[in-house]
């Protein structure tokens, strides 16, 4: 056996009787136990939780990426299809004056969307109505790790 600190925990009866009768089934000393459990237990409330924590942030993140793509790509294509349906073909006479015109407004739709774009508006949030997480969910992961007097810093 390695050198290290001895130390002397109090446990309940039930708890002693769980834990002798495990060493007895893995053949290994009440100390051995005692020790790979603490070390599991310190590694799942430091560095791996807040990292795992992190990683599930980034997952759900993905998720409503993925969400909103697909939600603008449908929307894209409704639009297309009813453009398609009800705008009329323009006559060879009137073309150029139709594609002034319609550079224009394009041009007009383009400050719109930036200024409202620029304002935080966004049109996925009207369709679903879903609040997004944000950098004060990352620190209540964070502080959750923090539970037990360990500290994540260094």
């Amino acid at each position: 056996m390695s050198a290290g600190q001895q130390i002397h925990p109090v446990l309940s009866l039930d708890v002693y009787r769980r834990v002798k009768a495990y060493s007895a089934k893995r053949g290994m000393s009440l100390g051995a136990i005692v020790e790979e459990a603490l070390r599991r237990y310190l590694d799942d409330s430091g560095d791996v939780a807040l990292i795992l924590g992190r990683l599930d942030r980034n997952g759900r993140g993905l998720e409503r990426l993925k969400r909103d793509l697909e939600l603008l790509s449908e929307f894209q294509s409704v639009f297309v299809r009813m453009w398609f349906a009800h705008t009329p073909q323009i006559v060879e006479s009137e073309r150029e004056t139709a594609q002034r015109l319609g550079a224009k407004r394009f041009e007009q739709m383009l400050d719109f969307v930036s200024k409202r774009f620029s304002a935080g508006h966004r049109l996925s949030e009207d369709l679903v109505g879903e609040t997004i997480g944000d950098d004060n969910e990352l620190a209540a992961a964070a502080a959750k790790g923090d539970l037990h007097g360990t500290s994540t810093t260094k």
